[in-house]
Parts: structure tokens; C-alpha cells; sequence
């Protein structure tokens, strides 16, 4: 069996003081310094702050002002797939027209599998992409694309196709959206230029929301990875028979509408982030079946065995708890919500399976390590959505502000 290394036998020095930690660079295996290498970091860098402060009330004021990596392009599919799902489902609740948007957009967002990676999920449909939540607010974007902060995100072939697909989302969410609908009936005196600077509550004409629409879930990965997807889908659907074979002659008609409602919804974004990662799974064969490197091969067919199981089935490798994780974090904290941080425990939600994998001499050390690095790897990648551009400038330097969590009491 391998050795479990004891806590503290892991210095500081080997993991952060040495200038260059491994002969190949960055990472504990030349494949991590070379996903690390291609990454694509979403960061701006500003040349003037104050143009950015005047942005606030002209985002023209950022043109020319803002950089990005060269390549960086904004990513309509999100926005498009959730507006499409919209239109399709007017009059009917909220909870569940949300829901069906989450099974379209995990029915229908592109996916991609990069060379060498060995955990796999994105938000954003390529890594030189950066997604829109135009649910929250449109009232920048038009302008943004064409002669503002986010023109440079638009090549210039695609620029005609992707300004009339903003119009045409815009034209939607221009009444629907968060910030028209607080716009509507937040108090006057907060309609001004100062309510605009300080954000009162964080919520202004100028951009929408930018900390209010930060949602911050967090999901009881303790029980999600004893039971898996499909055993809480089938909660959900006999607490849902259960309700209308036996309960509706007793609740109250608004309580029993909401229930069933949400039973619907919750069984719904199940299944949508099951077929996520089977969408993963059928891209990781299909890879196999034409890569010439057999020791790749072997890795897109494990990884498309993990895809097969997670996260509907319950967890029984440390591979299987790593990749969970991710596409529950991919579409519960960004596909589905603005999202931002995690306060997950890593090291306690992980540990039971390393520690099984170690002594069962399933896994090394050295490639549980690698797993962990191109899970970090996938968050750094991720960046802010393309909010108002003058607060995405300063907050994408912060990427997703995604730190592990692993102090602090286990009870």
C-alpha cells in the first residue's frame, strides 16, 4: 500500500519558495505546466482607473482603455440558449421556466475537452470565451459591443452576426431583466449619479447587479457524493407522487402548487446535469476513438468511465469525488447563476476517497496531486461574466475569487 504522507511532511519550501519548483516549470507533472501554459487567464489590465471610474456613467469612456488577452472573445451561447428557453416557456412559473432553461443550456452549450486535460466542465462554450447573464441586466451591452469596453471582445468577422443576436436578447430582457424590474419600483431619489457610484443596495440603472448577483451556494457534497443525482431525483419524483396522490385533498391550493412546482424543477436540473457530464463522456469516446497516443487514449476512456458515473451514481473513486465536484460547480455555480467563491471544505469532502483510493493502491500521491492541480486549473479559467464593463475590468483581475477552503472545525 502506498505511504500516506504525514501532515506537515510536505514543506513549505518544496510547494511555494522554490523559484522554479520542478525541472519542466510550474505544476507537479509536465502536463500541468502545459495546460498551465495554455491557459487562458480572463484578467483586464486598465491603463487609467479614472477612465474606468467614468465609465459609470459612459461605458464609451473604457474603449481603448481596457486590455484582455489577445483572443479573448465574449460568449453569446449562454445568453442566447437561456432567452430561447425564456420566450418558449411565457406564463408558466418561474421555478420551472428556470429550470427548463438549466436542461437547455446542459442539453445544448458546447462542450470541449483541451489536450491533456484530465478534469473537464466549462461555462464558457471555449477557454477564450467569457459568458453573459443577461437575466440580471442588458442595459450596457448594446452600446458595450459596438462602441464600448466590450468592442474588443467582438472580432470583427463576427461582429455583425453577434450585434444583432445582442439586440435581439436585449429586446427581450430589456423589461424582464433584475435590474429593470428593481429600476421599476425602487424609490426615485436613488435613480441619480450617486446612487449610480455607491450602489444603493448595489443595484443602479448603469450596470444591474454586481454583489447582489454574486450567489454564493453550497451544496451538501458530504450526502451529494454518498447518494448521487439520481438518488435525489428520485426523491424528488415520490415526494412528488406522494403529493398528488395523497396530499392534495388536504394542503392548501397555493402550498401544493409551490410544492409540486419545485419537485419538478428540482428533478429537472437533475437530470440536466446528468446529461451534462454524458455530453462529456460521449466527447471524451469520440476523442478516443481518433487520438494515435494510446497512453491518451486510455485516459479519454477513463475519464469518459468517470463521465458515465458522476454525478449521477455515487461516488466510489478519488477521480470520481474531483470530477463531481466540478460539474456540480460548473452548472450549479455559473451556468445556472452568477456565481462566484466556494466555501466547500475540500480537504474533508475528498479525503474518505483519496484515503480508500491510497490503500486499495488505486491511486498514487502523485497523480491524486495531478487531479487537484487540473481542477484549479479548470477554476482559473472560468473568470467574472461580462457584467458592466467598468466593474468587469476591476473584478476579473480576481478571476471567480474561488479559494479552498480547508481550515476550521469538522463538526
Amino acid at each position: 500500500m502506498p505511504e500516506i504522507p504525514a501532515l506537515g511532511s510536505v514543506t513549505f519550501s518544496d510547494m511555494v519558495q522554490r523559484k522554479v519548483p520542478y525541472e519542466w516549470g510550474y505544476g507537479s507533472t509536465p502536463r500541468i505546466a502545459k495546460l498551465r501554459e495554455g491557459l487562458y487567464y480572463k484578467a483586464s489590465t486598465m491603463k487609467e482607473w479614472g477612465s474606468a471610474f467614468m465609465a459609470i456613467f459612459d461605458s464609451s469612456a473604457l474603449k481603448d482603455k481596457i486590455g484582455f488577452r489577445s483572443g479573448l472573445k465574449l460568449d453569446m451561447d449562454r445568453a442566447w440558449l437561456l432567452t430561447q428557453s425564456y420566450k418558449e416557456t411565457e406564463g408558466q412559473p418561474e421555478i420551472l421556466r428556470r429550470a427548463k432553461a438549466m436542461v437547455k443550456i446542459c442539453e445544448e452549450f458546447p462542450v470541449s475537452i483541451k489536450p491533456n486535460e484530465l478534469i473537464v466542465g466549462d461555462p464558457n462554450s471555449a477557454p477564450n470565451e467569457v459568458r453573459w447573464y443577461p437575466e440580471l441586466c442588458v442595459s450596457y451591452m448594446p452600446d458595450a459591443v459596438k462602441t464600448g469596453g466590450f468592442a474588443v471582445l467582438v472580432p470583427e468577422e463576427e461582429k455583425e452576426e453577434i450585434e444583432k443576436q445582442v439586440d435581439e436578447i436585449c429586446d427581450y430582457w430589456n423589461d424582464r431583466c433584475l435590474e429593470a424590474r428593481v429600476k421599476a419600483v425602487k424609490p426615485s431619489w436613488m435613480a441619480g449619479g450617486m446612487g449610480k457610484i455607491f450602489g444603493l443596495p448595489g443595484i443602479d440603472e448603469a450596470g444591474g447587479i454586481y454583489s447582489e448577483s454574486a450567489t454564493i451556494p453550497g451544496y451538501d457534497y458530504d450526502v451529494l457524493f454518498r447518494d448521487g443525482l439520481k438518488a435525489r431525483i428520485k426523491r424528488a419524483e415520490a415526494k412528488l407522487e406522494e403529493l398528488q396522490n395523497y396530499k392534495v385533498a388536504y394542503m392548501n391550493p397555493t402550498e401544493y402548487v409551490e410544492k409540486k412546482n419545485a419537485w419538478e424543477a428540482m428533478a429537472m436540473c437533475g437530470r440536466g446535469a446528468i446529461r451534462f457530464a454524458e455530453r462529456y463522456a460521449e466527447e471524451a469516446r469520440k476523442q478516443a476513438s481518433t487520438v494515435g497516443d494510446e497512453t491518451r487514449r486510455k485516459e479519454l476512456e477513463e475519464m469518459a468511465a468517470v463521465l458515465d458515473r458522476v454525478p449521477g451514481d455515487p461516488v466510489q473513486t478519488f477521480h470520481e469525488a474531483v470530477q463531481f465536484y466540478w460539474i456540480i460547480e460548473v452548472v450549479g455555480r455559473y451556468l445556472a447563476v452568477n456565481g462566484f467563491g466556494c466555501g466547500i471544505r475540500v480537504d474533508q469532502i475528498w479525503w474518505p476517497y483519496y484515503e480508500a483510493d491510497m490503500k486499495a493502491d488505486r491511486i498514487t500521491r502523485e497523480k491524486a496531486l495531478e487531479l487537484v492541480e487540473s481542477l484549479f486549473l479548470k477554476v482559473q479559467e472560468v473568470g467574472i461574466g461580462a457584467v458592466f464593463p467598468p466593474f468587469f475590468a476591476a473584478l476579473s483581475g480576481g478571476e471567480i475569487y474561488y479559494g479552498a477552503n480547508i481550515g476550521g472545525s469538522k463538526d
